[in-house]
């Protein structure tokens, strides 16, 4: 964040820790990534947020690649896939806020392997 962050820019950045969150702890073997992103798309619905075609996508050779966990495919998670998980909010012709964290699948669930400092308040990197 540039400046300081107006009330409106915590409440939306809050839903966006809820919804990566709410992401995570569904991912684990065996999930299937649509109904993930329904989950998802219902939340922001709430919200009334504009939610976006995906939310997150594997890492391997590529930056953006299956499995999606979006809109349109239905894709089985297995252990050992890598992922990203990166729910945005976007408001037109205002501001964007994306929070992005990498995970590995295990066994048991998912380890979240890119968070090395709390993500929970808005980072404020420069007064205006």
């Amino acid at each position: 964040m540039v400046g300081e962050p107006t009330d409106e820019h915590n409440l939306i950045w809050s839903r966006l820790v809820q919804s990566h969150d709410e992401i995570v702890s569904k991912i684990r073997p065996g999930a299937d990534t649509k109904d993930i992103y329904d989950d998802f798309l219902r939340q922001f619905e709430e919200w009334n947020y504009p939610a976006v075609d995906f939310v997150g996508h594997g890492l391997g050779l590529s930056l953006h690649e299956e499995p999606y966990i979006g809109r349109y495919a239905r894709n089985i998670l297995q252990a050992g896939m890598a992922m990203c998980v990166e729910p945005i909010m976007i408001k037109p012709d205002c501001f964007g806020f994306q929070l992005e964290n990498e995970v590995l699948v295990t066994e048991s669930g998912c380890k979240v392997i890119s968070a090395n400092k709390p993500y929970d308040k808005l980072f404020k990197i420069a007064d205006r």
